[in-house]
């Protein structure tokens, strides 16, 4: 075995060019005019262009992250096939029960507690079934911030009750899943005097609830937020140093400060705001090096683009954010195939899947023909790794 001169990737001995990155594997001979060709005796050819070498990799990463999302869905569709032939339960009485509609059919699972409900019915269950569903719920009252999306639909009534439906489309079998959940903000919000919440404002607001509270996780629930209230305390978190690797969008916000700590708020209707708060893990000082670095120059507020992540010097701290990000989407799918309802985490499914897509476009949208040649080597060298990583999930 021999080591790629380019990417490092051992190949073997009669090996005319590497695997992943392409390049000839035999020493560049100088022709008369002192040009490099590929090999002796060989026609003399043009070195290939730099953008070539990242394309096997990102490839790869494609086709292995599609695997390890249909190993999942696989999982999925057997887990819920097998819970078919389990016992189906009559439709829930309790309190929440009794505040959405029944729909008359047996259930396949369900939960049901003081704050919360959740209800599975996959008995005969048709896409028409969701939208009659759906309709009768809007003749309770589940009408406010109402959000329509596809197979999905989630609202709000009078007293601040949230009620999610979502009609799931299995190949041998369709599901309905119904969640609602007890207002967060009806109790005293007591904003904590110690902690992680120190790093944030205090939104100053009496009602709402803290759900955890500890050296490594803050979540709460807060009351009394509007859309306008809500995007003001994002501005606040801004000033207070979390304008690292920010991702702003209309009713969600998430960053990190120069620690590396991480923060997502999100606006969920009824004017209530969630927050999050973990704590940063390791400490790594290159990282809260490159934060105060951004946070500190004029720009610091603006999400950094993929096209300039080169020029601005932090190419090797987004390409170590970016196999972070495949670690965490190994591990989720790890726990999601384990799972013994999958269909409960549907929703963390989705979210997963979407930031895979936005860390994907960032990823394809790096023009490698900017890199310096130590930049375009770290990007073969985390590509590398990250594929091996994808491979070892999909095959577990």
């Amino acid at each position: 075995m021999k080591a790629c001169k380019t990417c490092g990737t051992e190949v073997p001995d009669n090996a005319s060019s590497c695997p992943t990155c392409g390049n000839p594997m035999a020493d560049p001979v100088s022709s008369a005019d002192g040009v490099p060709s590929s090999t002796a005796g060989s026609a003399q050819t043009d070195a290939p262009e730099r953008k070539k070498k990242g394309k096997v990799p990102k490839i790869i990463v494609a086709i292995v992250i599609v695997l390890i999302a249909l190993i999942a869905f696989g999982s999925c569709s057997n887990s819920c096939s097998k819970q078919k032939g389990s016992e189906q339960k009559d439709w829930p009485t309790g309190p929440l029960a009794q505040m959405i509609p029944s729909m008359d059919r047996k259930c396949e699972f369900v939960v049901e507690s003081n704050d919360s409900l959740h209800i599975t019915v996959s008995d005969g269950i048709a896409k028409k079934d969701f939208d009659s569903y759906v309709d009768k719920c809007e003749e309770r009252g589940f009408t406010v911030d109402a959000n329509a999306i596809g197979d999905s639909y989630e609202a709000y009534d009078s007293e601040g009750y949230k009620l999610s439906v979502r009609y799931i489309d299995f190949s041998k079998s369709n599901e309905i899943s119904i969640d609602l959940d007890a207002p967060k903000t009806n109790g005293e919000l007591i904003w904590p005097t110690m902690g992680l919440a120190l790093k944030l404002p205090n939104p100053n607001k009496t009602k709402g609830s803290v759900a955890v509270d500890s050296a490594t996780q803050f979540t709460a629930y807060v009351g009394e937020m509007d859309k306008a209230s809500y995007n003001a305390y994002v501005d606040q978190c801004i000033e207070k140093g979390f304008s690292v690797d920010y991702d702003k969008g209309d009713t969600s916000f998430n960053a990190e400060n120069a620690e590396g700590d991480s923060l997502h708020l999100e606006y969920q209707g009824f004017n209530t705001m969630y927050i999050s708060l973990y704590a940063a893990k390791g400490g790594s000082s290159s990282s809260a090096a490159s934060a105060s670095s951004a946070s500190s120059s004029s720009e610091a507020a603006q999400p950094s683009s993929p096209s300039t992540v080169a020029s601005d010097g932090d190419f090797k701290q987004f390409m170590d954010d970016y196999e972070k990000f495949i670690d965490d989407y190994i591990a989720f799918m790890e726990k999601y195939n384990s799972s013994g309802n999958p269909v409960s985490m549907a929703a963390d499914y989705a979210k997963m899947v979407a930031d895979y897509a936005t860390m994907t476009a960032k990823i394809d949208a790096i023009d490698e023909d900017s890199l310096t040649e130590e930049e375009d080597l770290y990007f073969i060298e985390v590509m590398n790794r990250v594929n091996e990583k994808l491979l070892n999930a999909a095959l577990e």
